[in-house]
């Protein structure tokens, strides 16, 4: 029996990890600053909206709108699913972190929709808000799989830093990793993604080339 999985939209992603996100798996998306996490996070949330799901995208850094602005640029209608319910944006404060999860469930009693898929960007700023980093994502990445989501976790990553996540437990909790990497080359930028793991998942684990066309994200 295969394993039900979501699509992320991003041209070249799913071949190489098996087909797509497994549900019911948190991915987390690292890389320095500049790299396309949000991006990413972005187009997957509108394609799995346009593939019939319910998401939310909790921001903690970039407001709502901001980010709608941004997703219009590459012809996702953002606002136009925002309208129609089927994706809510939760801007919240990264000291209120612990209020995630209590606020999800107030929100599905509020529209009576269930949403099945979650982007949480960036947790970087909750790693620079709280002394008890590593327990606060440790729980609610855990709590967030336990209430049946599917979804992409996003986090800083510095220049020469050990592991895959500025909090440093990330990498441990979440079922999948993905490193964007970008290097500036002349007038151009390089861009790159490697999967480092993905449970359930033959993954490719050799470095793409990653391209920002008017879609948004390939990988060739």
């Amino acid at each position: 029996m295969s394993l039900a999985r979501i699509r992320t939209g991003v041209k070249g992603l799913d071949p190489i990890i098996g087909g797509g996100i497994p549900v019911g798996s948190m991915v987390l998306v690292s890389g320095p600053p500049g790299t396309g996490k949000t991006l990413l996070a972005l187009q997957f949330v509108t394609a799995a909206v346009k593939a019939g799901h319910t998401a939310v995208y909790v921001c903690f850094e970039q407001g709502p709108q901001e980010l709608k602005e941004q997703a219009e640029q590459f012809g996702w209608n953002a606002q136009k699913m925002e309208r129609d319910g089927s994706l809510v944006f939760l801007h919240m404060w990264a000291h209120d972190f612990d209020e995630v999860t209590t606020k999800l469930v107030r929100l599905t009693k509020q529209t009576g929709k269930k949403p099945d898929i979650i982007v949480m960007d960036s947790i970087t700023s909750v790693a620079l808000n709280h002394t008890d980093t590593r327990e606060l994502i440790h729980a609610a990445i855990k709590r967030l799989k336990e209430m049946g989501f599917t979804g992409i976790v996003t986090s800083e990553l510095l220049e020469g830093q050990d592991g895959y996540s500025r909090d440093g437990v990330s990498e441990f909790v979440a079922d999948g990793v993905i490193i964007l990497q970008a290097k500036s080359l002349g007038r151009g930028t390089e861009r790159t993604l490697t999967v480092k793991k993905l449970r359930r998942t033959q993954v490719d684990c050799d470095i793409h080339t990653l391209e920002i066309g008017k879609s948004g994200f390939s990988v060739l």
